[in-house]
């Protein structure tokens, strides 16, 4: 399934000068009978690297290195339109931190030559430019699931965007409302959205369920 092939190539060294250099070739064949190969310097890598390829083919976890080749840019403009699991608030945030933060950074790259400690690189020069953490941590998570589906796609074998340190989002402590500032709020909003506030500051409602309020829905006695 997998066999090496030695080689005897003539360089030229910075010298000047000729010289032969041995190189072993790994040769194979994938699942659909289609021919690769592998260049290594030293036979015991190229014993290993056999074995390996071997052992994948076997077991049916091969996959194609080229297609790693990939750039992100490429695969970010078919996979995104892929997220139907997404509201369209959601997609629009995420199409959007793409373009702003993901893109800049690593679009014109291969996939397959992403780094874990190029990630690292680019979270710490986020925090750098003065983005806060929340916005470093969406932009990270965008990366990470656009890498993810890489690795479902056999693009990649893993995900370099996993395993990254990020920034606590320290959020501000909620700000409430006395009684004495409902109340002047009260007296400064027109008439026919007064209940709305009332109903929001004293029974805890959020937006959604504040405005989807019905008169049916309230038992008075």
């Amino acid at each position: 399934m997998a066999w090496v092939e030695r080689r005897v190539i003539t360089a030229r060294g910075s010298d000047g000068r000729s010289r032969r250099l041995t190189r072993y070739r790994v040769r194979y064949r994938d699942l659909s009978g289609n021919q690769h190969s592998e260049t290594l310097t030293r036979r015991v890598d190229a014993e290993r690297r056999r074995a390996e390829l071997e052992v994948q083919l076997g077991s049916g976890d091969w996959r194609d290195p080229r297609l790693g080749d990939l750039t992100v840019n490429s695969w970010a403009e078919s996979w995104l339109p892929t997220r139907h699991d997404l509201r369209a608030t959601t997609w629009a945030r995420l199409e959007t931190t793409m373009s702003r933060q993901v893109l800049p950074r690593f679009g014109r790259m291969p996939l397959n030559k992403i780094t874990n400690a190029q990630v690292r690189l680019w979270v710490s020069d986020l925090l750098g430019s003065g983005l806060c953490a929340a916005t470093v941590r969406k932009a990270v998570f965008a990366l990470r699931q656009c890498l993810e589906a890489a690795v479902a796609d056999a693009r990649l074998g893993t995900n370099p965007a996993l395993s990254v340190p990020l920034r606590p989002d320290r959020q501000k402590p909620a700000r409430y409302l006395s009684q004495v500032e409902v109340e002047r709020l009260i007296a400064e909003v027109p008439e026919r959205y007064r209940a709305v506030v009332l109903v929001g500051a004293y029974a805890g409602l959020r937006w959604g369920e504040a405005a989807g309020l019905r008169r049916r829905d309230i038992d008075l006695q």
